[in-house]
């Protein structure tokens, strides 16, 4: 096995760096649509909610590519409608950038409530990364989960760091944007995209050396299963 694939599959490890995407995504463009729509004259309030939709448009396209509303989307849907609704009410813009807050301070703290009850949020991010669609595959990654105590205090501490550093993002924020007037949105923009990024960078440092470490437990734990067992589970998760 390859040190650079998660425990036991063919799942590289960036793989958890890439379940990162689509929130950096989700960020940067409507960013970069608030600016285009601004440079052809659009109001700022406008501005900002088509870039704000960006997000709800990834949220319902993956909806409807499950065919099913749960948690996460349901919650996303529930900020976007709410934030419109009290900067309608309040004709404050500024809450349409602090809106994200509320989604990733609830996501913060659920990643940090559920390394208390159970497998925590990170396991779940991970565990398809490594199963890669294979039934061994993601026996051996549970394998090395029950049996490999490092194996799972890393995924625990990784858990608490996304989770700190989320909440973390969320409030530093709020700071931010209410440090700039109203008329200032523009400016108050681009300095949570500062702001995000001071704050994701160390994260994102320490979930690669941290997912190398765990590359390397798993690739030494998967040299000695047990190759009955390994049989036994995999007909387990292939049911």
């Amino acid at each position: 096995m390859n040190e650079s694939e998660l425990p036991g599959t063919g799942a590289r490890g960036g793989g958890v760096l890439r379940s990162v995407l689509p929130t950096l995504i989700d960020v940067f463009v409507p960013v970069v649509v608030y600016f285009v729509l601004r440079g052809f004259g659009v109001a700022s309030f406008w501005a900002l909610t088509i870039g704000a939709s960006v997000s709800v448009v990834s949220v319902l396209v993956g909806v409807f590519g499950r065919r099913r509303l749960d948690g996460v989307p349901l919650l996303v849907l529930l900020m976007f409608s709410v934030g419109i609704a009290i900067t309608f009410l309040t004709h404050d813009p500024r809450i349409l950038l602090v809106k994200p807050s509320f989604f990733f301070v609830v996501v913060g703290g659920y990643m940090v409530v559920s390394c208390f009850l159970g497998r925590p949020l990170m396991y779940e991010f991970i565990r398809p990364v490594a199963a890669g669609g294979d039934a061994e595959s993601l026996a051996r990654f549970e394998l090395t989960w029950e049996q490999v105590p490092r194996f799972r205090k890393m995924v625990y501490i990784m858990t608490v760091v996304w989770g700190v550093t989320w909440i973390g993002e969320s409030l530093v924020r709020v700071v931010v944007v209410y440090s700039f007037p109203q008329g200032r949105v523009g400016e108050a923009l681009i300095w949570t995209v500062v702001a995000l990024v001071v704050c994701l960078l160390p994260a994102l440092v320490f979930t690669f050396v941290g997912g190398r470490r765990m590359l390397s437990v798993g690739a030494a734990f998967n040299e000695t299963i047990d190759q009955d067992e390994l049989a036994h589970r995999t007909r387990q998760v292939a049911r």
